[in-house]
This record gives C-alpha cells, sequence and structure tokens, in this order.
C-alpha cells in the first residue's frame, strides 16, 4: 500500500494524504509518495505546511527527506467588529449622552425653581410696597 500527499500546484501547500490499495480511486494530482514514518512525521505538525520550492523531484521520499516540508506560520487578522459589537458601541454612546443630557435637565429645572423662587420673593416684596404705599396714601388723605 503506498501513501500520497497531495498539494496545490500553484502554492505547494499541503492538500491531503491518499492510500493506493485495490479500492482506491484516482489520487489527486500533483502528489508525492511517502513511507510510513514521513507520514506519520507530517500528520504530527500542528501547523499548516507546504513543500519547499527548491523541491528535487523523486519517486519516493522517506523521513530523511523531511527538510523538503516548510512549515507555514500562522498570521493573525485583526477582526473586524460584528454587527452586534457597532451596534452595543452606539448604545452604549447613545446611554452615556441620555444620562448627560438628564443631568442637564435636573441642573435647568434646579435653575428654574430658583428663578421662580426668587420671582415669589419679589413678588411678595412687590406687594409690601404696594401695601406700604396704599398705606401711606391713606395715612396723608386721612391726616393721621
Amino acid at each position: 500500500m503506498k501513501i500520497y500527499m497531495s498539494y496545490n500546484k500553484d502554492t505547494l501547500k499541503f492538500d491531503g494524504f491518499h492510500l493506493e490499495d485495490k479500492y482506491s480511486l484516482k489520487i489527486p494530482e500533483p502528489n508525492i509518495s511517502i513511507d510510513f514514518e514521513m507520514w506519520e512525521y507530517l500528520r504530527s505538525i500542528p501547523e499548516d505546511f507546504k513543500l519547499k520550492k527548491d523541491l528535487t523531484a523523486k519517486d519516493f521520499y522517506t523521513i530523511e527527506d523531511k527538510e523538503i516540508i516548510e512549515i507555514i506560520p500562522f498570521e493573525y487578522e485583526d477582526s473586524k467588529p460584528s454587527r452586534v459589537d457597532l451596534l452595543e458601541k452606539e448604545n452604549a454612546n447613545l446611554l452615556q449622552e441620555s444620562l448627560k443630557k438628564d443631568i442637564e435637565i435636573k441642573d435647568l429645572n434646579t435653575n428654574l425653581a430658583q428663578t421662580t423662587l426668587s420671582l415669589v420673593d419679589k413678588d411678595i416684596k412687590i406687594k409690601d410696597l404696594q401695601k406700604d404705599v396704599a398705606n401711606l396714601i391713606l395715612q396723608t388723605l386721612g391726616g393721621n
């Protein structure tokens, strides 16, 4: 039973393992024939891997040929915020703006209450002055 490793023609990236036996279908091209130890070694690699570009063509590759393999380093991509994340951020901003407006409204209500109190106080003073003027008029008319 032969073991084959197929790979992408353009990138040389590993594409899969295939066993050739009397029941196997067509083995994908391109591929290389590898021994059992090489197969076990390649299966133990957790990262993606590919064949090196300067690969010397052979009929059969063994574990001694493991230098033909190049590990593909994992590249982290900055994830874009999801729609839910964007909506949650917008919601938090709107909530913050709403709280600021609530504080402004409370400040305005406090100012309105103080202004109303001041107006009432002035109305009382005006009424007292009107009363004093009326008493003065009565005194001057009444002769007291």
